[in-house]
């Protein structure tokens, strides 16, 4: 079992403990605050001597870079948000453990660069563990791996039209469980709704979760039953964010999914924005389904898919 990034004996923890189940949305904008600076000193100071590796050094040792819901993890030249940034490792990246804890920051290499990262978004492996590299921005069916569902409307026809042009209807029964595609966070959410129908009228009466990446594009999932997310909780790809149902504008059991950009990607803050084309990733390359496809699902937290 790999320990989790904190330092051991910090009372956050014990040895062999996992910190895959962060959820709180101060984690995850500290962790884009690491990627992109985000107003933070870059320069490294001149007069701050640089530590050692730390005394923990374990030979053979290995990391993988979790939780960061696709914005990656910094490698800095010290051990603090005071040394600038060498480069962003993504998600899911595997590195070698040179040296550390140092206050819950670890010495490592990527790709031949040598740094620091802050711990909290490391699963650190002992020797002879193998890390299972894992992404989650690309995006995958949502719903659990090996079980088949078809697209019963596609892209401009029918009701998917205007904002609605890109997305797709995936036939589910009720009570489904509905998978997040790519990892991020919760934008918004409503699951209080026991309300449906066959007509546009009942349109803002959907149960609805939307997933938002790193990049400011999102992911909608639409006619819930009930939702198993709360704003602003981080979530993986392959979690579980409802079930599949028929609440608003529906005239039958499905799952209503489209991506689009949020707003900060020029959308606006209404649960529903304008859909863009997209594709899937669970046969190995890019695909846009078809009406009628029947698709198998690879979706599940420890895909390898980037």
């Amino acid at each position: 079992m790999p320990l989790h990034g904190r330092a051991r004996g910090d009372g956050a923890g014990t040895s062999g403990a996992r910190y895959g189940d962060v959820k709180r949305l101060s984690k995850l904008l500290f962790v884009a605050g690491l990627a992109a600076g985000c107003g933070e000193m870059n320069a490294a100071t001149d007069d701050v001597p640089m530590p050692d590796a730390g005394t923990d050094v374990v030979e053979g040792r290995k990391g993988r870079v979790i939780n960061t819901a696709g914005v990656g993890l910094s490698l800095r030249e010290g051990p603090s948000r005071d040394h600038a940034v060498k480069l962003v490792m993504p998600e899911g990246a595997i590195v070698d453990v040179i040296g550390g804890p140092t206050d819950n920051w670890w010495n490592v290499t990527y790709e031949g660069t040598s740094g620091w990262a802050f711990g909290d978004y490391l699963d650190i492996y002992e020797p002879g563990e193998e890390p299972t590299r894992t992404a989650g921005f690309n995006r995958l069916l949502p719903w659990q791996p090996g079980t088949s569902r078809r697209v019963t409307q596609g892209h401009n026809t029918g009701s998917h039209t205007s904002y609605n042009a890109w997305a797709w209807d995936f036939g589910m029964p009720i009570g489904t469980p509905v998978l997040a595609t790519h990892a991020g966070y919760i934008r918004a959410a409503k699951g209080d709704s026991q309300v449906s129908g066959c007509d546009p009228a009942y349109v803002n009466d959907a149960n609805y979760v939307v997933v938002t990446r790193s990049d400011g594009f999102e992911s909608l999932y639409v006619h819930l039953d009930s939702v198993s997310v709360a704003v602003n909780a981080v979530v993986k790809r392959g979690d579980q964010i409802g079930l599949s149902g028929q609440t608003g504008y529906s005239c039958g059991a499905h799952l209503h999914y489209q991506v689009q950009a949020g707003p900060d990607a020029g959308g606006t803050t209404f649960f529903a924005n304008q859909s863009i084309p997209s594709t899937f990733f669970d046969s190995g390359a890019p695909y846009d389904p078809v009406l009628g496809d029947n698709l198998v699902s690879q979706n599940s937290p420890t895909s390898t898919v980037p």
